[in-house]
């Protein structure tokens, strides 16, 4: 069948990728940690994620839409550095730069982010100085802000141009422009862990 064959040809495209990433991987430096040099790797692996989002779309047709949900680091239209990736030698580009390159204003970015945690889930709390400690500060709840139409005012654009911090999962973040970097950003009061989000609805 056409579907079945076109999955086999996509495997084997991610096959032979995934054997092109292997054959650069770096060795691991002296004591452990991460190597420098494996901004390769990154940049490598996020190249073929923007290439499966095409894949999709292309299958979906000119009016097809496509919902991605993927980490912060991955989604973003920023080079990744800041964090545990300040060991890069260079930043890594990253998926939400490659689609922002072939899609423009088609791609709407929306990292998420949460600065208090429920039951026993430890979140770091905002940040003085970070995009999510200013969110946090608000004290507005769960919320999703449309950052596009605010570019051009002058009493935010300014802030939204500064280079700052994003948190991107419970122990590290990355530093960004979020005018340059996403388009919204959805902001969760509270991040339980997956087991205790119905219990915590049932009450």
């Amino acid at each position: 069948r056409c579907a079945d064959r076109d999955w086999t040809l996509r495997d084997a495209v991610i096959a032979r990728r995934l054997a092109e990433m292997f054959a650069i991987w770096p060795d691991d430096p002296p004591g452990g940690g991460l190597s420098p040099q494996l901004h390769r790797i990154a940049t490598a692996r996020d190249r073929v994620m923007a290439d499966n989002v095409e894949w999709v779309l292309r299958r979906e047709g000119a009016a097809g839409k496509l919902l991605l949900f993927a980490h912060n680091a991955h989604l973003v239209n920023a080079a990744i550095r800041g964090g545990i990736w300040d060991v890069y030698e260079k930043p890594a580009i990253v998926m939400g730069q490659h689609l922002r390159q072939r899609l423009g204003d088609a791609l709407y970015v929306m990292p998420t982010v949460s600065t208090a945690g429920g039951d026993g889930f430890g979140v770091p709390g905002g940040r003085p100085g970070s995009f999510d400690g200013a969110l946090h500060r608000a004290g507005t709840g769960d919320f999703l802000l449309d950052l596009r139409h605010a570019r051009d005012r002058s009493d935010i654009a300014p802030w939204l141009r500064a280079q700052q911090s994003i948190r991107t999962n419970l122990t590290t973040e990355i530093i960004l422009s979020p005018h340059d970097a996403f388009d919204g950003v959805v902001h969760f009061r509270t991040l339980s862990a997956s087991g205790s989000a119905g219990k915590d609805a049932g009450k």
